[in-house]
């Protein structure tokens, strides 16, 4: 496996064009000496005729969709990729009936059943074969056009180091849709660049520019670039540099441990790795829409070469530092650097109490659900539990009697105030947003461990109305000192126990439960749940924000932040949260509030970060990680 590290940098002059037209015989090719301190440090020009070059080159088989519900097959037969004679790579996409594997190649239940498929194509890649970090990427290709043609050529992770996709990332270099082909969004002459990274599916980042051709990109030849630094990608078409991200705008979200919680891996993540090069065309999906039928002829993708460089000066810890080909002229365009995060406090020193907004017949009114601890132990055991001058919650298990072996000797918990003389209000939490919570959700609390028998293991819960619960086990801290701990509520979604429901996060009236197998004596502080939104989602994305909520029983109650005539909006600087009203003014949909005093409201804080990569095990090259690479 030829795996290259490419350096590049900032400082340098702009670029010539590469020719457009017709590609020029191979014994005229020339080398791109227009990139000054830029050396070639591999490239694959297509002289040999047949398949292409197997020691560069894979192909995926499958008719899976690419996480895109497309419409083609991937075959690695030579009607679908082949090199001509005159030195031209060929991916052709075809209209016929074709069968394959359901499941993407690097699914670990590959093949998977048999699907059928209308169109035929092919998706090559460099995976284990010829793998870089940063450098300048050149390909100098024609694209397909026509209704429903996704041509692309991009980059994913080799070893998936941050988690799958898109936590990892996604370089696109190029892909175009529907060349002069207009459909509604009128792309028939754009060329697309973009980076994916952030939150996991559906709330990813899908950040990026579209280049205006003035020409169709698939009547002629063009040279499509990009150079990646550490802290740097720019975009270029035909020597044109049109788009610049920066490491302050992308990044990831990822689990970094008990003592960490969900962190931004580190200041250059999830592009800071090793990545490989795919090259495919697409027949349908999500973004072009539907092909066209009965083509008169195949659609297929030319590539002329593709090239690699390395910046042969000025080289900054193999970073790249020195060779980039700038227009100063052309802005960042920037990202957050971090997810939304909002944070509901339910003990800080004592028991919190969440307050609400709500109307009801029109009348704006302020509810309150002020959270209530409780205790629970089974014959031969005491569970004693009280704020401590100190502010901690001081909890102790003591065995009394005889006990079955790790049995459970019991739990505290804090547990919704009942809400049965507020109209409209059921007792109970509604932890609102989808995805904010079930894929970037936590329960995290301090614990300090005054005294804990050997053989005693503690559990943190959730429960909805029984027998709804969900649980952890975490790792007894070090006794003496305060240490910090956090909980998935992913994790608390996938685990239960026998004869328990799932639980449901619409419907939350223990916010958190401590159960403990064994004596113990600890104290607690800091409760408080967290989850995390994409701050600049498509119109289309789903879950575009995430809160507590109280749980509502008029059918007329509507809990959620929908636009709406008399929007209410916080006024604390602290809150991202609104709610709005119903057209008939009855029943105003009810949102935290951002009052002050004793009641706490939600608050927007910075995520987390640390300087060093996760430290969950990554994943091998020859390990089956499942990735959804081409999810938009």
């Amino acid at each position: 496996m030829l795996t290259a590290l490419l350096v590049a940098f900032t400082v340098g002059v702009g670029a010539s064009p590469d020719p457009v037209g017709s590609p020029a015989p191979n014994a005229s090719r020339r080398a791109t000496d227009v990139h000054q301190g830029w050396t070639m440090l591999w490239s694959d020009e297509f002289e040999e005729p047949g398949a292409p070059n197997p020691d560069y080159w894979s192909h995926e088989v499958n008719c899976s969709g690419g996480g895109n519900n497309e419409w083609q097959c991937y075959t690695d037969r030579l009607d679908n990729s082949y090199v001509d004679e005159d030195g031209l790579l060929h991916i052709v996409a075809k209209e016929e009936f074709y069968s394959g594997p359901s499941l993407q190649d690097d699914d670990p239940g590959y093949p998977g059943p048999n699907v059928f498929r209308n169109y035929t194509s092919a998706r090559l890649r460099t995976k284990d074969k010829v793998d870089w970090k940063y450098g300048r990427i050149e390909v100098r290709a024609q694209v397909p056009g026509g209704r429903g043609m996704w041509p692309a050529i991009w980059m994913l992770p080799t070893d998936w180091v941050y988690g799958g996709w898109p936590s990892s990332g996604e370089i696109d270099i190029v892909e175009a849709v529907n060349l002069r082909r207009d459909n509604f969004y009128g792309w028939g002459t754009l060329v697309h660049g973009t980076l994916h990274y952030g939150l996991p599916w559906p709330q990813w980042e899908n950040h990026g520019r579209s280049y205006y051709m003035y020409v169709n990109p698939a009547d002629d030849f063009h040279q499509y670039a990009l150079e990646w630094e550490e802290d740097e990608i720019r975009w270029y078409v035909d020597g044109v540099h049109y788009q610049t991200q920066r490491s302050e705008g992308w990044y990831n979200y990822v689990w970094g441990g008990q003592e960490t919680g969900f962190v931004v891996a580190t200041e250059t993540a999830p592009f800071d790795q090793v990545f490989h090069l795919l090259m495919n065309v697409a027949v349908g999906g999500d973004w072009p829409g539907p092909p066209d039928s009965n083509w008169n002829s195949d659609r297929e993708m030319l590539v002329d070469y593709v090239r690699v460089y390395q910046c042969a000066r000025g080289s900054v810890e193999g970073k790249g530092k020195a060779c980039g080909t700038i227009d100063p002229a052309v802005e960042v365009h920037d990202d957050n650097g971090a997810p939304g995060i909002n944070e509901y406090v339910v003990y800080d020193d004592g028991f919190e109490t969440l307050s609400f907004e709500v109307g009801i017949l029109g009348e704006p009114a302020v509810i309150e659900n002020t959270l209530v601890p409780g205790s629970y132990a089974v014959p031969g055991v005491t569970v004693d539990s009280e704020p401590k001058a100190n502010g901690a919650w001081e909890i102790e298990f003591a065995q009394t009697g005889m006990l079955l072996q790790d049995a459970f000797l019991g739990n505290v918990y804090l547990a919704s105030a009942d809400m049965s003389e507020v109209d409209g209000v059921e007792a109970g939490f509604n932890l609102d947003g989808g995805t904010g919570w079930s894929n970037n959700g936590e329960l995290e609390f301090d614990i300090k461990i005054l005294r804990i028998a050997p053989e005693t293991r503690l559990f943190v819960k959730m429960n909805s109305n029984h027998p709804g619960a969900g649980f952890v086990e975490i790792e007894v801290p070090r006794k003496g000192a305060w240490h910090h701990v956090a909980v998935k509520v992913a994790d608390l979604l996938d685990n239960r126990n026998p004869g328990e429901t799932p639980l449901d996060l619409r419907n939350i009236q223990n916010v958190f439960v401590l159960e403990s197998t064994g004596p113990a004596h600890v104290w607690v502080d800091n409760i408080r749940l967290r989850c995390a939104y994409n701050t600049e989602p498509e119109w289309w994305q789903p879950d575009k924000t995430c809160a507590v909520k109280p749980r509502l029983s008029f059918p007329t109650v509507r809990s959620g932040f929908e636009a709406g005539p008399d929007r209410l909006e916080c006024q604390s600087d602290d809150s991202r949260t609104t709610g709005d009203s119903n057209d008939n003014g009855e029943v105003r949909s009810i949102s935290p509030t951002c009052s002050g005093g004793e009641t706490r409201a939600p608050r927007s804080v910075p995520a987390r970060s640390r300087p060093s990569p996760p430290t969950t095990p990554s994943p091998s090259r020859s390990d089956s990680t499942v990735s959804p690479a081409r999810s938009r």
